[in-house]
């Protein structure tokens, strides 16, 4: 990476503050307390953890997932301080359970998954959920739990990131079949292009619980520079995942449908579904498949790799898309979207989202930046994180811009102002996308920015202030 020293990083500076003063848009002089700045927002939280009388959580290793559950609480697994733990969000409960990151229930919730990277003997575990949740329940220390399983294969000695579908599922009474299928994101060594996947059997019956791996597989091919961060769907059908296969075009966030999986050949076979249009990455898919959730970065290229906070500069926000289903329930494409979340301090911000069944959306919440001047010797609460839950059905849904070339374009004009009117302090070299600043705002902010700032030509307001209606 190339960089300057502190001279010339003023000089660009300088070029480029006097570039956009010559921009048809007033430059920042009202600022922060006109009305259309106000845009700063968690999203609608329904629970919070921990709360300010309760011992701050000073640590968050890599990401978080939902723990289906029948207790109608909201329960996640994660890892503070390269320890694996169990936390009822609406109780405030928790208690330690085995290894050190990457706890991820089953769709069904039976079993807790840790992959190998993270197990003390390079295996895949499977934890019965519900000697977990006795613990939980018991308020007992739940690290020596011992897995009902162990998958022990050198093609998944090293393997990180594990999503799990459900491809089948019967049930006699107690007694079941299931076959689940876990997508490894990443391993060592790479494996590009594509990840790994392998499918297993459980089977239940008297009592006694077996699991039937298969072989390991290469998935999807087709996808190139998925910088570990697919996920698949809760029934096994679909990936979402960064692509840069098309040497035509920026790579971006697509959907893929899995189209064939051979386990003679050793062969699979993926099909692009969606092309989003834009960069994001580690996005999850609700139960039912009508809903994608991911978090943006307003600075770095996607920021897919998070442990222990963001780095000041960057901003992350979470992101719903409501996707479009045919009759059988295939993902067809997608129509609404909504900007949950919107941080405006650098190296603030909140990432990782993930659905709960009930289609409410957990994320975690960095309350200071990694990088900041004693971050890792000053108290606790100056680095405190948060655990949320919130509730995407009480947000608006826009237009999606990103498909429309010309309002595209305009919401970028006017993510721009708001930028140079809002936040003025932020460095113009990062490169901010400043489209998604635009659907941080209601139509009434948008009009009002464009009304007061806009010095240019009144055909080209017009178009800008056409674009504002497909606001909030």
């Amino acid at each position: 990476m190339q960089t300057y020293s502190t001279g010339k990083q003023q000089l660009i500076r300088r070029v480029v503050s006097a570039f956009i003063a010559c921009a048809p848009f007033a430059q920042a002089n009202a600022a922060a307390e006109a009305a259309y700045c106000d845009v700063s927002t968690p999203g609608d939280v329904v629970v919070s953890r921990p709360q300010p009388n309760e011992p701050a959580l000073d640590d968050v290793n890599w990401f978080a997932r939902p723990v289906p559950n029948d207790t109608g609480d909201y329960i996640v697994a994660y890892a503070t301080h390269n320890q694996n733990y169990l936390y009822n969000l609406t109780s405030g409960e928790q208690v330690a359970i085995p290894d050190t990151s990457d706890a991820v229930a089953t769709p069904d919730g039976l079993f807790i998954t840790v992959p190998s990277f993270y197990t003390p003997d390079h295996t895949v575990n499977f934890y019965e959920t519900a000697n977990l949740m006795a613990a939980l329940s018991a308020g007992h220390d739940g690290r020596n739990i011992e897995p009902i399983f162990t998958h022990r294969d050198e093609k998944v000695f090293d393997t990180f990131y594990q999503s799990t579908g459900i491809l089948s599922s019967t049930q006699t009474g107690a007694d079941f079949v299931i076959r689940y299928r876990m997508m490894f994101s990443g391993s060592n060594p790479p494996t590009p292009p594509g990840f790994l996947i392998a499918d297993y059997t459980v089977t239940k019956k008297k009592g006694e619980t077996s699991f039937e791996p298969s072989p390991v597989l290469q998935l999807c091919p087709e996808i190139v520079g998925d910088m570990g961060t697919p996920f698949i769907s809760k029934d096994g059908r679909y990936i979402v995942a960064h692509d840069n296969s098309d040497l035509e075009k920026t790579a971006t966030l697509k959907l893929f449908e899995i189209t064939g999986v051979d386990y003679s050949a050793q062969t699979t076979s993926c099909d692009l579904v969606i092309d989003f249009g834009f960069r994001a990455s580690k996005a999850d898919f609700s139960f039912d498949n009508s809903q994608v959730t991911f978090h943006l970065s307003t600075n770095d290229y996607i920021t897919t790799f998070i442990d222990g906070g963001i780095d000041f500069p960057h901003i992350t926000d979470i992101v719903i898309v409501d996707l479009m289903q045919a009759e059988d329930g295939s993902i067809t494409g997608y129509e609404g979207i909504s900007r949950l979340t919107t941080s405006l301090e650098p190296g603030v911000g909140n990432y990782f989202p993930a659905f709960f069944p009930d289609g409410k959306i957990f994320y975690i919440a960095n309350k200071v930046p990694r990088n900041a001047p004693n971050y890792d010797v000053g108290p606790a609460e100056d680095r405190r994180f948060e655990l949320r839950v919130l509730d995407p059905d009480t947000a608006l849904r826009q237009t999606n811009i990103f498909d429309l070339a010309g309002h595209r374009s305009n919401a970028e004009t006017i993510g721009r102002s708001w930028q140079q009117q809002c936040i003025p302090g932020n460095d113009p070299v990062m490169g901010s996308k400043s489209a998604w600043h635009f659907l941080s705002l209601a139509e009434s902010q948008c009009n009002e920015l464009v009304s007061e700032q806009w010095a240019g030509n009144q055909l080209r307001k017009k178009e800008l202030l056409e674009t504002c209606a497909l606001a909030l």
